[in-house]
């Protein structure tokens, strides 16, 4: 529409007076949409609008002061706006909130992070496929579990020569016997196995290996180490540093033993490198349960260590770097546990040394 159609006739017909008519309304009208009653209209409009002949009713008056602020434009609008006085701005409704995520149900797991292959984490996975319920050789077995996980299998021969398993009745087993034994054995397995986890499946196997031995597996970074499963040397709540007691008829062979407190032969390099950083490192080497104590962390995370050790036992290891960051180890069972010195006496007191006979004594 044009403002010649709204005012019925051409623009230049009003002359200035329609165009002072319009610079003053527009003024007022926006001051009274702003706050009414602050717009009221002066008797100077009035004269103009009565002056202004081609105006002939007051809907026609209306739609030039719409076309008019039109042509001001937003700039000017908003000009006019910002001179008027203002009011709190009206509040605006919030978005509803949000609906909290339901909590879990009794007994429903939490949501775990998704299993990386190459790692531990993969043996989280489901087994995934059905076996034969009359039995599975192992060697079979491990091999779905390497393609599954992508971890490398492989067996500590080195560990298991260590705790006498080559050695035999007629002599000493070879190598090849060993590993033909374990790949050999025919694991039955529960129904609907597949829907099990694999480091349960691996579990259930392994222990049905017939060596002299018992079986079982860790993860060292990239591997599935199989090794000889750990037997507690000591009653629960004795100190398994301690020398057994006589009536401890239960005490594994002292060669059992030292394997298990000593552990398998590490190499560690560092550079003023964190303590926990290291014990992450050995970790990830070994498999074995290496454990910081959160009240330690303090001290340790001061300690930058500079070591190179090759060739080692992994408890003289730990015991070493414990020391260089002034803290202690404590094998506590298949757990080598780095705490303070304090905790250290308290949670494993040192093994009593045995007294010989003083001369003379007793007579």
């Amino acid at each position: 529409i044009t403002l010649e159609q709204c005012v019925g006739g051409p623009v230049g017909a009003a002359g200035p007076r329609l165009l002072t008519l319009i610079a003053h309304t527009v003024p007022a009208v926006l001051a009274e949409a702003a706050r009414p009653g602050a717009g009221a209209v002066p008797a100077t409009i009035s004269d103009l609008a009565r002056g202004v002949t081609t105006m002939t009713t007051n809907v026609r008056a209306l739609a030039a002061l719409g076309l008019a602020v039109g042509l001001l434009g937003t700039a000017g609008a908003g000009m006019y706006l910002a001179a008027a006085p203002t009011q709190p701005a009206a509040v605006q409704k919030a978005d509803p909130p949000k609906a909290a995520a339901p909590a879990p149900a009794a007994g429903e797991l939490l949501a775990q992070p998704a299993p990386v292959k190459g790692t531990a984490t993969a043996l989280d996975e489901k087994l995934g496929v059905e076996l034969d319920a009359g039995g599975t050789p192992l060697r079979e077995l491990l091999d779905l579990v390497a393609e599954r996980t992508d971890l490398i299998v492989r067996v500590d021969v080195a560990a298991f020569r260590r705790l006498g398993a080559l050695d035999g009745p007629d002599g000493t087993i070879t190598t090849e016997q060993l590993l033909q034994t374990l790949h050999d054995t025919k694991a039955v397995l529960p129904r609907k196995v597949e829907r099990l986890p694999i480091r349960d499946v691996l579990g259930d196997a392994l222990a049905q290996v017939r060596l002299s031995v018992p079986c079982t597996y860790q993860v060292r970074g990239n591997q599935l180490v199989i090794i000889p499963a750990y037997r507690p040397s000591a009653r629960p709540g004795t100190d398994p540093l301690a020398p057994p007691s006589e009536d401890d008829a239960s005490s594994e062979p002292l060669n059992v033993v030292n394997e298990q407190i000593y552990g398998g032969v590490v190499a560690v390099t560092a550079d003023r490198k964190p303590l926990a950083d290291i014990l992450a490192d050995l970790r990830r080497q070994t498999g074995a349960n290496i454990v910081l104590d959160p009240r330690s962390e303090a001290v340790a995370g001061k300690a930058s260590l500079s070591v190179t050790l090759s060739d080692v036992r992994l408890y003289d290891a730990l015991r070493v770097l414990a020391d260089m960051a002034e803290l202690k180890l404590v094998y506590a069972g298949n757990i080598y546990y780095v705490t303070t010195a304090a905790n250290a006496r308290t949670f494993q007191p040192p093994a009593p040394r045995p007294t010989a006979p003083i001369p003379g004594a007793g007579m």
